[in-house]
């Protein structure tokens, strides 16, 4: 399948081959939220799950983009008015165009190109599935929202990170937005005195600090087998499907995968989740059947494979 993500974000355009990205001139991808051109998040990975010759393609780059006959494009717009779907086909009229959003907090701006994206696509898309969600983003459209998740490169991330040799530590998870961290460090502090348990921190913002960043951030915590994220809001929860893949269990938060992943350990309710971490101390084979439902789950929803076919099942 020719695929193509068109988005108005500042990462650079690029182009994939055998599983890497690669600049439109040819140099090798590289972004602070990546390792090397190997391994990228959120939603620039979809062009990943087909390995090759599919595209990240940055309106701003419009000039450079490439004469393909695009068979799907997703367009996640919400900033730029004069990249409708309507425009998308007049350069590449023979696909079909899917529209998502990127964020998920709007303004009157947003509100309105979205409406407008969502009217003229083919279909509209999310990458949530929680009922909340889903009814924020009614107001936008009349049409039926399917769901593709972000997708993980689990086996990157497993060849890569996985360890069996778990250690008995919390890694609380610090977010360079602060509203997000919620009561994370204090849940953390609290658990890790009642149960002697050491903690791990390490900032998840990687602007500025180098090609390694996020290789950096992986290290610090895919030992760890417990994993604290008090997040309050309901945005996307890439942290998690990562946990799943590398089999650390995630704890609280509101984040919408963990409603898929980890759904006995969701919420920002402490004493609920201090019971469910002393269940989780006390009994290790809870431990290990919370571990294998989220690595099912993350397989059957998350993995590029999943994905790859959710989407041709939909064409």
């Amino acid at each position: 399948m020719k695929f193509a993500l068109i988005s108005q974000s500042g990462n650079p355009s690029f182009q994939v081959k055998d599983g890497k990205a690669y600049l439109l001139n040819g140099d090798e991808y590289s972004h602070p939220d990546s390792i090397k051109n190997e391994f990228i998040i959120g939603i620039f990975n979809y062009p990943l799950v087909f390995s090759n010759d599919s595209y990240y393609l940055r309106m701003g780059d419009f000039e450079q983009w490439p004469d393909v006959d695009f068979d799907l494009i997703f367009l996640a717009n919400e900033k730029m008015v004069d990249y409708t779907p309507e425009f998308i086909k007049s350069r590449y009229p023979n696909t079909l165009v899917w529209s998502t959003i990127k964020e998920i907090i709007g303004n009157d701006k947003t509100d309105d190109l979205r409406k407008v994206c969502f009217e003229q696509s083919d279909r509209v898309f999310l990458q949530y599935n929680h009922e909340e969600n889903i009814k924020y983003f009614q107001k936008y459209t009349d049409k039926q929202f399917d769901w593709i998740p972000h997708a993980v490169d689990i086996d990157y991330l497993r060849g890569n990170f996985y360890s069996d040799e778990k250690e008995f530590k919390i890694f609380s998870y610090q977010h360079p937005s602060i509203e997000r961290n919620g009561l994370t460090h204090q849940f953390s502090e609290k658990m890790s005195q009642k149960h002697g348990i050491p903690i791990v921190r390490k900032l998840t913002k990687t602007q500025g600090r180098g090609d390694n960043a996020y290789l950096d951030f992986l290290n610090s915590w895919k030992d760890c087998l417990f994993h604290f994220n008090l997040d309050p809001t309901l945005h996307y929860g890439l942290q998690t499907s990562q946990c799943a893949a590398l089999s650390t269990i995630n704890i609280g938060g509101n984040n919408d995968a963990n409603f898929n992943l980890f759904p006995r350990a969701v919420g920002t309710d402490l004493k609920y989740l201090e019971e469910v971490f002393d269940s989780y101390v006390k009994n290790i084979d809870t431990v290990y059947k919370d571990i294998e439902f989220s690595w099912e789950r993350v397989n059957q929803y998350y993995s590029f494979e999943s994905i790859k076919k959710n989407i041709e099942e939909l064409m």
